[in-house]
């Protein structure tokens, strides 16, 4: 996931740009109108870097392919087609638009399914299901990591206190259907988190060649 570093620079630069200008209207979706003024920032920026492209509200598939852009830094989708075929679930058919974006996701293990080989595209995905995606992304994988019915969601909520992902989230609404803005939000914080590092012997460690403290002294 190196190229989180890249990305990040990437945002930290526009977040710069945005901040020079006297309004700011990168977003033009329908539903602008509805956008809570604390995610503004978030939305602006993805959306101006082409990761928001605009979509309907809780759909795992637009989820996946914003990963995919986060992860590898291809906003134009350039070569998403190399993933069409490689699906590990049987309900994610080759000829779906989202096909390259969940097998990619899935590949690289930052979605896990809905089980029994489903990964359940037309499901309402929630806001602790994105949240563990970025997490995911951003180090914590451990393989017996967010597996546990039971606690994975707490443990997702800690670790997105922790590093501030959730800090402008409601209480409670973690558990509900994800709309765009806290996605976005998400995401946002979290390609600023530190990378982490995971050790069976350690568990895990800041990575700091890629924290993303470091890249901010620099802007």
């Amino acid at each position: 996931m190196r190229n989180l570093k890249k990305f990040l620079a990437l945002v930290l630069a526009m977040m710069m740009t945005l901040s020079l200008m006297v309004t700011v209207n990168a977003s033009s979706f329908k539903d602008d109108d509805d956008i809570t003024a604390v995610y503004g920032e978030a939305i602006d920026v993805l959306t101006e870097l082409g990761v928001v492209k605009g979509y309907g509200e809780d759909d795992p598939n637009e989820v996946a392919a914003i990963m995919y852009r986060i992860v590898t830094g291809d906003v134009n989708d350039a070569n998403v087609h190399l993933y069409k075929y490689d699906s590990e679930f049987t309900d994610v058919n080759s000829d779906n638009w989202f096909a390259p974006y969940v097998n990619f996701c899935a590949n690289n293990e930052l979605v896990k399914g809905r089980g029994n080989g489903k990964f359940d595209p037309k499901a309402n995905i929630t806001g602790y299901e994105a949240l563990v995606m970025i997490l995911r992304a951003i180090g914590y994988n451990n393989p017996s990591e967010f597996t546990n019915p039971s606690t994975w969601r707490t443990k997702a909520s800690g670790y997105g206190m922790k590093h501030g992902l959730t800090e402008n989230i409601q209480e409670g609404s973690l558990g509900a259907f994800a709309t765009r803005e806290v996605v976005a939000e998400i995401m946002f914080k979290g390609l600023q988190a530190p990378m982490q590092n995971y050790s069976i012997l350690t568990n895990y460690t800041t990575d700091l060649l890629v924290d993303a403290s470091e890249i901010n002294a620099q802007y």
